[in-house]
């Protein structure tokens, strides 16, 4: 998997203002690449911090995540675990995304 990422957020710990993009992809397919799946995995993440006032110790925070799993050819097969599937906790062996964060 290679990710690239810009991030301009001010402090890691407590931000107050800044965004971060980035864009992970992972290719799967033989000859050349390992496994017997042939696809091609894109996630782009966005996430942005903003303070409206300085008087308030108040941050809005918005994120939002995509993902798509995509053949190489028409026939090929993509495993279930490389499926995205909402719900769930995320503690279990297929990778769920909660329908909303705490």
């Amino acid at each position: 998997m290679q990710t690239i990422t810009r991030n301009s957020i001010d402090n890691p710990l407590f931000p107050s203002h800044g965004s971060t993009v980035s864009w992970s992809m992972e290719l799967s397919g033989p000859p050349l690449l390992p496994g017997d799946a042939e696809y091609i995995k894109h996630i782009p993440r966005r996430r942005l911090v903003h303070s409206g006032a300085e008087q308030f110790a108040r941050c809005l925070y918005f994120g939002t995540q995509l993902g798509g799993v995509f053949r190489w050819r028409g026939s090929s097969y993509i495993p279930p675990i490389e499926m995205f599937y909402m719900g769930g906790t995320g503690l279990g062996m297929v990778s769920t995304t909660p329908l909303r964060r705490i």
